[in-house]
């Protein structure tokens, strides 16, 4: 937990830090892709170490749905529209490593 910090003082991010955001969401979301891939692989679908590399996952998609709700919330563009994420209702499927790099 940061301390220090006064916790209702928000500043929004600059146009770097919105740059900067997106490249490491990117290359973590393409790392634990990698990781999940391996787990399934090396432990199978029903082993704790697979699953737990699942909900990584889940939580990165759970971030990028909040940032998301927070930039509805004001009239920035939204982070993960800017980064070009899939941002999609449940029902609709995530697009694979390659075509959202297409994007």
């Amino acid at each position: 937990m940061m301390t220090g910090i006064t916790p209702s003082i928000h500043h929004p991010l600059t146009p770097g830090q919105r740059a900067q955001l997106r490249e490491d969401l990117a290359l973590v979301e393409e790392r634990l892709q990698n990781i999940a891939i391996v787990m399934h692989a090396c432990y199978g679908d029903e082993n704790q170490v697979a699953i737990r590399a699942d909900e990584v996952d889940g939580a990165l998609q759970r971030l990028k749905w909040e940032l998301e709700r927070m930039q509805r919330q004001s009239s920035v563009p939204s982070i993960c529209e800017y980064a070009g994420f899939w941002i999609s209702p449940k029902s609709s499927p995530r697009p694979s490593l390659e075509q959202a790099r297409t994007v």
